[in-house]
């Protein structure tokens, strides 16, 4: 044995192992070594993905916009906290003025109505005799209502002497006659001759000239034909009726007829009818109304269709000047008598 050589390390005769260098103890490791694969081909470095924002979940669609619907007033619970379904949009009534506002002649059948209403109160309250027609009629004095009638009285006194109800008129304090007037008919005829000419008229104006320049325009001609009346007519008479409005109707579709040089015969036909109406002896019309009443129509139809568009504010302006005008002639009026 050399030295530096183990034991173990010497070959065994017996096994004929010339292997000096070989382990006579059993490799144990070699069961459990591990199994070499073949090389495989070199792999690229993963990619990263693009970024992107976290997702909620449930995944919920982008919010829509809100329509504004027609607003409804809250609704208390039920005692056994049922909430009755109440939509105002679906009642009757709601239903009949939705109707009546899309109407192209809306404004015309609501101021029919209006007139038809006004006759059937003062019909029920004793008719042109009566008290309430006395009160919205046009009076330049006051009346004094008795039981033998209504007759004119020259002051309250006077009347309560005589035992009656004192009606003031206009130079009395009672203004609101000089539009109050023209709701108020004497008589059936009167109120279906006035409405008839009113729709074939209004129908046409509503369209033209829009709704609120046309409730404008029968404004201003009741009021200008009110105040005609005021000045020219017998201060104890008393003047009802929707005719000076219409008439105003009438001098409106002329400046638009005039405007458009059209042929304007047939409306100077049925005018000059209507004219010779007035001068009819035995008649009742107040050709003061119906005069004031087509001066102002005209007049506020020429200002209408004439400022129109960025200037239509110049037109407003000098229908608030014409009606201060008109303010001043009643006070004017009632100073005098």
């Amino acid at each position: 044995m050399t030295s530096g050589q183990r034991p173990w390390d010497q070959p065994d005769p017996e096994s004929g192992d010339d292997d000096a260098g070989a382990s006579r103890f059993p490799d144990f490791t070699a069961p459990w070594a591990a199994p070499q694969q073949p090389p495989s081909a070199p792999q690229s470095p993963p990619q990263s993905a693009p970024w992107t924002p976290p997702q909620q979940y449930p995944p919920q669609s982008p919010p829509q916009p809100q329509q504004s619907g027609p607003w409804t007033p809250p609704q208390p619970a039920n005692v056994h906290g049922w909430t009755p379904e109440w939509n105002p949009a679906r009642t009757p009534a709601s239903r009949s003025l939705s109707k009546l506002a899309a109407h192209p002649s809306a404004t015309s059948i609501s101021l029919i109505a209006a007139n038809v209403l006004v006759w059937l109160a003062t019909s029920l309250s004793g008719g042109s005799d009566g008290v309430l027609f006395s009160r919205l009629a046009l009076s330049v004095r006051g009346l004094c209502s008795t039981a033998s009638g209504i007759r004119g009285a020259p002051n309250a006194f006077t009347c309560e002497a005589a035992r009656g109800t004192w009606i003031p008129g206009v130079a009395d304090g009672a203004w609101w006659q000089l539009m109050t007037s023209a709701f108020v008919h004497l008589s059936l005829l009167h109120l279906g001759v006035n409405m008839a000419v009113l729709w074939m008229l209004g129908s046409t104006l509503e369209t033209t000239l829009g709704r609120p320049r046309y409730l404008t325009l029968f404004g201003i001609s009741a009021l200008t034909g009110s105040v005609f009346v005021y000045w020219l007519a017998d201060p104890l008479t008393t003047t009802a009726g929707a005719s000076g409005a219409v008439f105003g109707l009438l001098g409106a579709l002329l400046v638009l007829v005039l405007r458009a040089r059209a042929n304007p015969t047939n409306l100077l036909f049925w005018l000059g009818i209507n004219v010779l109406l007035v001068f009819v002896p035995g008649s009742t019309l107040s050709w003061e109304a119906h005069l004031g009443g087509f001066l102002g129509g005209m007049l506020y139809t020429f200002l209408a269709t004439r400022f129109t568009g960025r200037r239509a504010s110049t037109a407003w302006i000098a229908v608030g000047i014409w009606v201060t005008v008109l303010v001043a002639l009643v006070a004017v009026r009632t100073m005098l008598l």
